[in-house]
This record gives structure tokens, sequence and C-alpha cells, in this order.
């Protein structure tokens, strides 16, 4: 279960994962949820009477009753739903990206973001205070994935950026 192909991102999750299920005799549907709840809701029920077990990237708040099969939940908080959970550190890795690039020379350091990111900024904010390093050129833009990131590039080249490193989430 995903939210969206729309980018390398999920994509290339996705192809990994059904490489590495299929290699082991598995067969992968792949199912888009869209960010919709409801929709995310009929999928789960529909696809838990035809599979072993569900892998999600998506964020899933409630498993609808009568589901008993494993649900894995990939890289995002799965408040409330009981189910396991695969989370990636974001705090950590951040605090360790800025690390690097502290230790490699850069002390001006741009973020690209977008709408969806916001936790991600925050959390680039607290490293670059951490290692007493300015917090400029914090770009966020409406559009997503990599447009986001080519948006971001041009602001910093219009803009004439001091940057010497560019941090670009999703």
């Amino acid at each position: 279960l995903c939210p969206e192909i729309k980018s390398a991102h999920y994509s290339y999750h996705i192809e990994y994962m059904a490489g590495q299920l299929t290699r082991r005799g598995g067969d992968v549907t792949i199912v888009f949820d869209e960010f919709d709840p409801i929709k995310q809701e009929r999928l789960l029920c529909s696809q838990a009477a035809m599979v072993d077990g569900i892998l999600t990237y998506s964020q899933i708040l409630s498993l609808p009753k009568g589901i008993d099969i494993p649900i894995v939940g990939i890289s995002g908080k799965q408040a409330g739903a009981t189910m396991d959970v695969v989370n990636i550190n974001m705090e950590k890795a951040m605090m360790q990206a800025v690390s690097c690039l502290y230790n490699k020379g850069h002390r001006h350091i741009a973020y690209i973001g977008e709408k969806l990111t916001v936790a991600r900024k925050n959390i680039f904010c607290r490293a670059m205070q951490k290692w007493g390093l300015p917090v400029e050129n914090i770009i966020e833009s409406d559009q997503r994935f990599e447009a986001a990131g080519e948006y971001g590039v041009a602001r910093l080249c219009e803009e004439k950026s001091k940057a010497t490193a560019v941090f670009c989430a999703y």
C-alpha cells in the first residue's frame, strides 16, 4: 500500500522491495491510496482477504476491524494502529548529515523542502543551531518532489546564495 508514485522516492522503494519479495518466491500487488483514508480503508479490507501480509508506506491511523494478517508500516509513525513499524530516525539522520557537512567545511547550508516537509525543516533548523550555523536560505515550494528541488535551486541561484551545500527534503 503506497500513497502515490509521482517521483523517484516511492518508486525506488517499491521497486526494491518488490524485487526482494519476488526473489523469495512472493507475488507483489501494489495499490495506491492517494493519501485518502477512506480509499485506504477500502483497499486494506479488500486486499486483506487476498494476501498473506501487507507492507505499507502510507500512514495508517487505525486498522479496520477484522484484519488478521501481518501488516508492517515503513518509515512512518502509525499512530493508533496496532502493527509492526519500521521507523526512520529522521532527527538522528539530520544531525549526522549536518555534522558531516560541517566537518567538510560547510558553514552556509541551504534547505529546500515542500509543504509536506515542515517537520523535516524544523529538525534541520535544530541541527543547524546545534552546530552554531546560521539558519538561512530556507526555501519551501508549493510544488512536489523533483519540481520542488528545481524551484529551490533556481531561487538559490537567483538570490546569489552563499550556500555551499543544500539539504533537500521530501
